[in-house]
């Protein structure tokens, strides 16, 4: 078990400090309140498989220059393609759907 005077000792340094160092970076993600047919019905399990494919990386199952020669392509195929195209086309449209 951890030491109990740390929590009180980081928690303010967090509350203060972190959000407001993240803000400076943050960014609006444009396409919130727009909807993507792709992304509601294969976004979750392209990610998903993305996501395991660069833990691969991490742990050294798979060399990095997977990332560009395979992982990446394999979820623009799968999915991520469709979803910019899709949401590319709301955006142009406008007005949130």
């Amino acid at each position: 078990m951890g030491d109990p005077a740390v929590a009180p000792a980081v928690t303010p340094w967090c509350e203060d400090r972190t959000e407001t160092e993240l803000m400076k970076i943050a960014r609006i993600n444009p396409t919130t309140g727009y909807f993507s047919d792709t992304d509601a019905n294969k976004g979750a399990s392209a990610s998903g498989d993305f996501y395991t494919a660069l833990g691969d990386i991490v742990a050294g199952r798979k060399p990095l220059s997977s990332f560009e020669k395979e992982i990446l392509p394999k979820w623009r195929r799968s999915a991520g393609d469709a979803i910019r195209r899709e949401y590319e086309k709301a955006l142009a449209q406008g007005g949130a759907k």
